[in-house]
């Protein structure tokens, strides 16, 4: 590989060991989780390097 076909190929290796925990909080009208929603609301974003383990995945 050369180029941009191996940078493609470096950073989707990479991303499959990449997770992520995120916080988002949504307005509610009224305070009823029957009314419309409002504004969703990104609050953080934790990105964790968890390679995954072959360990875990036993036929």
């Amino acid at each position: 590989m050369k180029g941009q076909s191996r940078i493609n190929y470096e950073m989707s290796e990479y991303i499959k060991k990449l997770r992520a925990c995120f916080r988002m909080t949504l307005e509610v009208q009224d305070g009823r989780k029957e009314s419309p929603g409002g504004a969703l609301h990104f609050v953080a974003l934790l990105p964790l390097f968890d390679p995954p383990s072959h360990e875990r995945y036993k036929p």
